[in-house]
């Protein structure tokens, strides 16, 4: 048996942490939505949970995939113009950095006042 080396190793540990985290993030996931479940079955009202689950679901599989097309399309694109200018490659993701910093730390503000506003109503 060939014998791994450091690197590749530690790519291992690292694939195996990552998918630690993943299974542990849908469990969590799994849970919280068990436990709506319970909840609405104890007040008898599944149909309330199943109508917000469903909506929730089917707004989010049109986002992401309007997202995704728009995402795949700008790729292309920005791959073309990459590909003929390879200067431009360091710039273009220095600026894609920053742009998703940016967005991400707009949106994490979002989510505080939203749930800042409801868990005072």
């Amino acid at each position: 048996m060939k014998k791994l080396s450091w690197s590749k190793k530690v790519a291992l540990w690292a694939g195996a942490a990552l998918a630690l985290v993943v299974v542990l993030g849908i469990l969590a996931w799994v849970a919280g939505v068990w436990t709506d479940y319970q909840w609405y079955v104890s007040l008898g009202q599944q149909d309330v949970f199943w109508i917000s689950s469903l909506s929730q679901m089917a707004v989010w599989l049109i986002f992401t995939s309007v997202g995704f097309g728009v995402l795949n399309l700008s790729a292309r694109a920005a791959w073309r113009v990459i590909s003929e200018k390879p200067r431009l490659q360091r710039a273009t993701a220095l600026v894609c950095l920053l742009l998703a910093g940016a967005l991400a730390y707009a949106m994490s503000q979002q989510w505080m006042l939203f749930r800042l506003a409801t868990s005072q109503a």
